[in-house]
């Protein structure tokens, strides 16, 4: 078992967490703008579920308990993959304001996965002179509930694409595989939220080393396309390498109707060092 928390440093967490998420909201971020080119359906669906999902969770930081500690700890990493999602489809992406709004969600993760942190949700169901502590994951249990975690944030994530694409065979579909999520696997996430494990450190690891490699050999051309599409260009290129080891873009093609009818390059490598 942890030993018993310091006052000050679970204060610290808490209200640093209440603070970011709260900034989160009111700073401007780069839902509309991402969303601009979609219906208003698309439009209304993810902007209605981004409040909800903020909502539960600012009632969750105010409202000590196991169960908010729950919902905190299921909603916040996927409310980060949301708002990463719209740094990268914003249509001027390199904004400052939508990078602040992930920097923002980056000490929410941080903070609610503190040891200091679910021990105040956990002492907070206790009764009088009761000290009540969080205890380990045992580590044969990080990778089930990390699959737990992703069957329960893709069932809501189809949802949301497949309501907003009017694919009603897919919404039914995800949607029983939502209630299945809810009924049985959420009650076994609830078990282990209470301890102190900060397994969600584990996968943003994953999705650092993910990005830095394959996720941005896959999402540069997909941007690139997205961006060049709107100047009313066509284009594609190839990616290989890494961020921190060195990029080199080939096979790079671009095409228009307009002043540029064709560009072609074989090679780029950049040139860059880490200071």
């Amino acid at each position: 078992m942890l030993s018993p928390t310091k006052p000050s440093l679970a204060r610290i967490s808490l209200w640093a967490a209440r603070t970011a998420w709260v900034f989160i909201a009111l700073a401007p971020n780069a839902l509309g703008a991402s969303l601009q080119s979609h219906s208003r359906t698309t439009e209304l669906v993810f902007t209605g579920a981004a409040w909800v999902l903020w909502s539960v969770v600012t009632g969750a930081l105010f409202w000590l308990s196991p169960l908010s500690l729950t919902a905190t700890r299921m909603i916040v990493p996927a409310f980060s993959v949301g708002v990463l999602a719209t740094v990268f489809a914003d249509p001027e992406i390199g904004r400052p304001w939508p990078l602040v709004g992930f920097l923002l969600v980056t000490v929410v993760n941080i903070a609610v996965f503190l040891p200091v942190f679910s021990a105040l949700h956990v002492q907070a169901s206790a009764y009088g002179d009761e000290r009540r502590l969080p205890l380990r994951v045992p580590k044969s249990q990080v990778l089930p509930i990390g699959l737990a975690w992703l069957l329960v944030a893709g069932s809501v994530a189809g949802v949301l694409f497949a309501g907003a694409a009017h694919i009603w065979w897919l919404l039914i579909a995800t949607l029983i595989a939502l209630v299945a999520a809810t009924k049985f696997v959420v009650p076994q996430l609830h078990r282990f939220s209470r301890r102190w494990l900060v397994v969600v450190f584990v996968f943003l690891v994953l999705a650092i080393v993910w990005l830095n490699g394959p996720g941005l050999r896959w999402l540069a051309p997909n941007v690139a396309a997205r961006f060049l599409g709107k100047a009313g260009l066509r284009g594609n290129f190839t990616v290989q390498g890494n961020f921190f080891g060195g990029l080199s873009i080939s096979d790079l093609k671009i095409e228009g109707d307009r002043e540029i009818a064709s560009l072609t390059i074989d090679k780029v490598t950049p040139h860059y060092q880490w200071r």
